[in-house]
């Protein structure tokens, strides 16, 4: 006798687990998921902090080797009766802080005017004014 595969057990397709605008605005039930999540909100929310996290990396005035993190919180509160629950979701980053920009400036005064001058890549020192 040959062997024969037994049945699947039945669960959700795909397409209910994903869910649809028409089951999403109608009284069926709906299985959520991140995708679905807020009418797919929470991705957005994932995907605009990736692009701040990339534009980031790229920008050539942060550290190219400091990590970058995206957080993506999800916040259940269930109702006393544990059939009804509110669903907040928050996506941030932290990204590089720009690196500092520095100088070397002179500094001097005259008749009670203190002032300064930037030093510039020349290897020769600037006048004060009035100095």
């Amino acid at each position: 006798m040959p062997y024969l595969e037994p049945d699947p057990i039945p669960g959700p397709t795909d397409a209910e687990l994903r869910g649809t605008d028409a089951e999403l605005r109608g009284p069926q039930e709906v299985f959520i998921s991140l995708e679905n999540l807020c009418r797919g909100a929470a991705i957005e929310r994932f995907n605009e902090e990736l692009q701040k996290v990339l534009r980031n990396i790229v920008d050539p005035n942060t550290p190219a080797r400091a990590k970058r993190c995206i957080t993506l919180k999800v916040v259940i509160a269930p109702s006393e009766e544990r059939d009804f629950a509110t669903i907040a979701v928050t996506a941030t980053s932290k990204t590089a802080d720009p690196m500092p920009v520095t100088t070397s400036v002179m500094i001097g005064s005259s008749g009670g005017l203190v002032g300064a001058t930037e030093l510039s890549n020349r290897h020769h020192q600037p006048r004060l004014p009035g100095i």
